[in-house]
């Protein structure tokens, strides 16, 4: 499984820097005929992770209850994300991983 951690995080790495150096403003940015911005698909990811291998199997998220209500499966971009929580979950966004490997080898999942 390390492999496959490993392509989880570089693909997360490549994502990050695609959207290295965009403002607040264009983060939050719904375009039109879309219901999504970029800030919400990073945290919907993060989200969809967190519920598929914690919450599903009865285990505490890594992640606060409102992250995950705020960017589950069938919600819409929430208020406008500020700065501090655009870095928050683009911090979230690697570690999450990093933290998912270590209790997959601890045996966390079996």
């Amino acid at each position: 499984m390390k492999k496959q951690f490993e392509i989880h995080r570089t693909t997360r790495k490549t994502l990050l820097a695609y959207i290295e150096g965009l403002s607040v403003e264009q983060l939050n940015r719904i375009p039109a005929g879309f219901t999504n911005n970029i800030i919400w698909n990073l945290a919907h990811m993060i989200t969809t992770q967190q519920g598929v291998s914690y919450k599903r199997g009865g285990l505490s998220m890594l992640i606060d209850e409102a992250t995950f209500e705020n960017f589950k499966p069938g919600t819409v971009p929430p208020l406008f994300v500020d700065d501090e929580q655009i870095n928050h979950y683009k911090n979230l966004f690697l570690s999450t991983i990093d933290d998912w490997e270590k209790d997959f080898n601890e045996n966390l999942f079996a």
